[in-house]
């Protein structure tokens, strides 16, 4: 297959997905020593995780992603970086840790119980150490929710190293839904499989809905979402207010193990 024949594929392939169809997009995609290049604004976190895995799917190419989400707001990066460090230190999760402005590199010590926030252009990095995935995971989501913010690149180390699993991913998702205001946890069940996360339950509002959704994608190492939740008026729902518990998957999956070197879990 050409490169023009192989691009040709991999934007047939993202006019076919519905989820992308709907979702307005300035995209560019172009091919550089055997990766495709990402460039361009979509309007969903879902169409930023999708885009590279279709890419992966059709090419058989990793992706470069330079994806940003539109912002809701233009903010400046100092505004961004000070609520980054504010929902983090007041996070009961981070209680022990040091949160601050700045950038770790490479070479420098590892420093346990550490988040460093930086940002610039609206792309907000977090480099340092954390004591679990978990942990890992929910700094970055904290990141995703605070208004203005393009990009979310998660350096995180997590030291010591565990393994990735999918009962890892459901319990980090539903930390991440007790902190939700937009969401009433106790009616939303999770399932992971193979990284698909499903989402069951009956809420009142179709915005539930879709900040659930948009809280499993998120989280880091997610591969897709498949959103079963149903919307009912308040009538309904106190018809079957023991729904959710009744379909309830089990709290933990049994572990579907991925090797974790350093950081926790590929995206």
């Amino acid at each position: 297959m050409s490169d023009t024949e192989l691009l040709q594929a991999v934007h047939a392939a993202l006019a076919r997905d519905p989820r992308l169809r709907s979702n307005k997009r300035e995209l560019r995609i172009r091919l550089a020593d055997d990766v495709v290049v990402l460039d361009g604004t979509v309007n969903s976190i879902a169409a930023k995780r999708l885009i590279p895995r279709k890419v992966f799917e059709v090419s058989g190419l990793g992706a470069l992603d330079r994806l940003r989400l539109r912002p809701e707001e233009q903010r400046a990066d100092p505004d961004l970086a000070s609520d980054v460090e504010r929902v983090l230190a007041e996070d009961a999760a981070f209680a022990d840790y040091r949160i601050k402005a700045a950038r770790i590199v490479d070479h420098e010590p590892v420093i346990e119980r550490l988040v460093c926030v930086d940002v610039t252009d609206g792309v907000i990095r977090l480099s340092g150490t954390v004591e679990s995935l978990s942990c890992r995971r929910l700094a970055e989501v904290l990141a995703w929710w605070v208004p203005g913010r393009r990009d979310v690149e998660n350096r995180l180390y997590v030291s010591p190293a565990e393994m990735d699993s999918d009962a890892g991913i459901t319990n980090a998702l539903r930390l991440v839904l007790e902190r939700d205001a937009k969401v009433d946890a106790d009616r939303v069940a999770i399932r992971t499989r193979d990284r698909i996360v499903t989402l069951k339950g009956t809420i009142p509002q179709v915005e539930q809905k879709q900040s659930a959704e948009d809280d499993a994608w998120y989280l880091a190492g997610v591969h897709d979402v498949d959103n079963r939740i149903r919307v009912r008026d308040h009538e309904k729902l106190q018809e079957c207010a023991d729904e959710a518990s009744r379909e309830s998957f089990p709290a933990s999956d049994p572990p579907s193990m991925t090797p974790v070197i350093g950081v926790g879990g590929a995206r």
